[in-house]
């Protein structure tokens, strides 16, 4: 957002950029369901929903508006490590991110080149590579499709647009198993989450691949427990049912830390 503000920014679909991180990516989010935000957040929408807007976007643009690019293409470049690499490396000397530092992000420019048949039959045969969990072929795929005479740049807007919606999907399964977990936690202890001492913990156990971060062991949940024991609604004293209660919980975290693990693998 920042400075002027119009409903296009709102309630055109955008990419929501927070304006200060502290890790090593750009952390940022799709929306297409016209949230207003304030001024914690960057709004980042297509030039043509808001170009009529002219000289009140206070910006000096000189593009040709191109509808064939995806948002979900951008999506992907600003959350890569090397978009944020770059960010705090050359754009930005501290936690800061503006509208400035995201309009000067290196994303390469797209050319729609390739015929339709063709292109669908390369992001195709990436898509196996990607079934494959072949990283290497895929990196050469991609090298080989912008390097092409002519371009075919377009197939690798293609396959990022693709990936972006895999990682959308796959964050929605990994909200949907954590909050059915300690939903569940929640109901047999009769306390809130919130409530509890290591609650940070609990609220990421599966971890934060991007920043390095692995799920919570087994040993260091029981520790949080522990902790709370004056706070439980089962007394860990109460050794049938207390043990009833673990050996239950074990079996969901396991299935839980498997889940993560495979979401983690196709992340990465």
């Amino acid at each position: 957002m920042h400075r002027p503000k119009f409903k296009e920014l709102f309630e055109s679909p955008k990419l929501l950029i927070p304006g200060i991180s502290a890790g090593g990516v750009i952390p940022a989010s799709f929306d297409t369901t016209g949230v207003w935000c304030n001024h914690s957040l960057n709004c980042c929408v297509k030039l043509e929903n808001v170009v009529h807007l002219g000289s009140k976007l206070h910006i000096d643009w000189k593009t040709q508006i191109d509808e064939k690019i995806n948002l979900s293409y951008v999506l992907a470049c600003i959350t890569s490590r090397l978009i944020g690499w770059y960010h705090f490396s050359f754009l930005s000397d501290s936690l800061g991110i503006s509208p400035e530092t995201i309009r000067l992000l290196p994303i390469r420019k797209i050319e729609f080149l390739t015929p339709s048949n063709r292109r669908l039959e390369l992001l195709t045969r990436a898509q196996d590579l990607l079934g494959k969990m072949d990283s290497t072929g895929l990196l050469d795929f991609a090298a080989a499709r912008l390097t092409a005479i002519p371009g075919e740049a377009d197939v690798v807007h293609d396959l990022l647009v693709y990936l972006a919606k895999q990682m959308i999907d796959l964050n929605k399964q990994k909200q949907s198993e954590m909050k059915r977990f300690l939903g569940w936690l929640e109901g047999i202890l009769k306390l809130d989450v919130d409530e509890m001492t290591g609650r940070s913990k609990l609220r990421n156990y599966i971890g934060d691949y991007q920043k390095g971060e692995s799920e919570v062991t087994y040993a260091e949940l029981e520790d949080i427990l522990y902790k709370n024991k004056n706070k439980l609604g089962i007394s860990l004293t109460m050794r049938v049912l207390w043990r009833r209660f673990v050996t239950n919980m074990r079996s969901r975290w396991r299935s839980c830390v498997r889940s993560s693990q495979s979401w983690r693998g196709r992340m990465v």
